[in-house]
């Protein structure tokens, strides 16, 4: 999303018109600040008498179109038609996936999880973090959001993930081979083996000495990067109710997020910035959703607000 921004802003200054743009989900790693701007870019470039399409999911980049169509009913063989094609107001009012969750907004949870306790962040200093002091709870669901560029991966993938009993999950592609499980897909073959060879260091033992038949272990702390990239808003709520029922067991869950329907649903937050790059870095604020929601001062707060907001009318 972030590189599909820097491409459209240096096509705006560009004197071409009668050009057709395809822009596949530049929405991804955005902000909802930043989506609004690269939305006021997506209309800069229609408005100098370009075509420009979008393959995208997120409610508020249809909602600028002036032309949708929706592919579907479903996914895979249930797909592969177009079961819509007009306006936005007139998708709203069609019985499409689509066009029944396209005013979907959740809200805030009026019960949040109350921690079982606390891992603890000292001195965080990875690319722009300055020093950063946070504890994540334990035994909820946690959201760290925050611009782009603002920290939220430095702090996580830096400081958190690289400790024992955390399994972090991201968008990176699943490679594999006939032996391969889905515990060697999402990397906790790797911690696993890392503690197996820990407990027989004395032995000299290496972490690939060990074999998968030795999967009896668990991650304690699950870390997930943007999992709503590529997803439909109908797959939002469905992944939300995985989510629950992985902390309802007794996980952690730390899930690095844009997306304000994971904002309201989650049970703390750790906003980061108050910008990116030089003037991010910093935690700026943590609490639950409602708090941040009755705050306001943080941008992420300001739009969580607005969000909450709208679908309550």
């Amino acid at each position: 999303g972030e590189a599909q921004r820097t491409k459209l802003v240096r096509h705006l200054g560009s004197a071409l018109t009668d050009v057709t743009y395809v822009f596949d989900e530049p929405s991804i790693g955005l902000h909802p600040h930043d989506l609004h701007l690269l939305n006021e870019i997506l209309l800069s470039l229609r408005d100098k008498g370009n075509t420009v399409l979008v393959i995208e999911h997120k409610p508020e980049t249809i909602e600028i179109a002036d032309h949708v169509v929706d592919l579907g009913p479903g996914a895979g063989d249930q797909g592969g038609r177009i079961c819509f094609e007009g306006t936005v107001e007139q998708l709203r009012d069609s019985d499409t996936l689509t066009g029944r969750h396209l005013t979907d907004h959740l809200q805030i949870k009026n019960t949040p999880r109350s921690p079982t306790g606390k891992v603890q962040i000292r001195g965080a200093s990875t690319n722009n973090l300055r020093h950063v002091d946070v504890d994540i709870p334990t035994g909820v669901l946690t959201v760290v959001t925050g611009v782009a560029g603002s920290g939220k991966s430095s702090l996580i993938h830096g400081h958190l993930s690289p400790m024992d009993d955390v399994v972090t999950i991201d968008q990176s592609p699943i490679k594999g081979s006939r032996r391969s499980n889905p515990a060697t897909y999402t990397g906790l073959l790797d911690h696993i083996r890392k503690a197996f060879a820990k407990a027989n260091k004395d032995k000299g033992a290496k972490s690939a000495y060990f074999s998968a038949n030795h999967l009896g272990q668990e991650g304690r702390v699950i870390v997930l990067d943007e999992p709503t990239v590529g997803l439909h808003p109908a797959d939002i709520e469905a992944m939300l109710a995985l989510l629950d029922r992985i902390v309802d067991s007794g996980r952690t869950v730390v899930v690095i997020e844009h997306h304000q329907a994971v904002m309201a649903h989650a049970d703390w937050v750790i906003d980061m910035g108050p910008g990116a790059g030089h003037d991010g870095g910093r935690v700026v604020f943590t609490g639950t959703p409602a708090q941040m929601v009755a705050d306001r001062r943080t941008l992420t707060g300001r739009y969580l607000a607005r969000y909450v907001e709208k679908g309550g009318s």
